[in-house]
């Protein structure tokens, strides 16, 4: 998105003040100096919010034949609430539980360097996370509050539905060990959680705390390390 306190400066771009940028190629954007303009501010958004996002059912995000433990469904009291966690899923793994992948996708955000966690807000900016870009499906999932240097994969790499990606943890804002899961779709302003299904029956909006889920489908990519 470009902006400026000048409302004259967005008139020059498309009607809604974006621009968007082709995936997998290199852009360069030339602007015009402005004497006595304000300072132009560039925000980047990862995704396409005008294009449909086609949810097909995505893999619960650890290994084949287990059961892990809701301790937070969607539009939990404690923290899933706002838009951007409305719909997220926090699963009772323990330290170095296997995370994996809930779809086929490119690895475009890692954190893996933190190394403390606790149930204060002062920890909030140090969870490790891994985030993944779904291109058939247009939409984002996130893995947080990763085990320090818990991770298998590195950005830019192409990663198959229900591959192992990582090691749970309690970095951040977390009361406990746990893995954060949640799914976005790209809006106007970033981005906004958004509901799924599972592939083993299960419907996000439905999930609820102390619900216990088990994969019961095979994905030869994910085994317990």
């Amino acid at each position: 998105m470009v902006t400026s306190s000048d409302s004259a400066v967005n008139a020059k771009f498309n009607n809604n003040g974006y621009i968007l940028i082709a995936a997998k190629q290199d852009t360069m954007i030339t602007l015009r100096k402005i004497d006595n303009k304000p300072p132009l501010m560039f925000k980047v958004l990862f995704g396409d919010p005008s294009r449909v996002e086609l949810l097909n059912p995505m893999a619960l995000p650890y290994p084949r034949n287990r059961s892990d433990k809701v301790l937070q469904g969607n539009l939990g009291k404690f923290s899933h609430n706002s838009i951007s966690s409305k719909y997220a899923v926090d699963f009772d793994l323990s330290i170095k539980g296997t995370i994996c992948a809930a779809d086929s996708g490119y690895v475009i955000g890692i954190v893996k360097h933190n190394n403390i966690g606790g149930n204060k807000m002062k920890y909030y900016d140090y969870a490790n996370y891994i985030t993944l870009y779904h291109p058939v499906a247009n939409v984002f999932s996130q893995y947080v509050h990763l085990l320090q240097n818990g991770t298998f994969v590195e950005i830019g790499e192409y990663v198959k539905k229900g591959q192992a990606i990582g090691l749970a943890g309690a970095t951040g804002f977390t009361s406990g060990p746990h893995l954060h899961f949640n799914v976005y779709k790209a809006n106007t302003t970033g981005w906004e959680s958004t509901p799924i299904t599972f592939d083993d029956g299960y419907t996000s909006i439905k999930i609820r705390k102390g619900e216990v889920l088990g994969t019961k489908r095979l994905y030869a990519h994910c085994s317990i390390l």
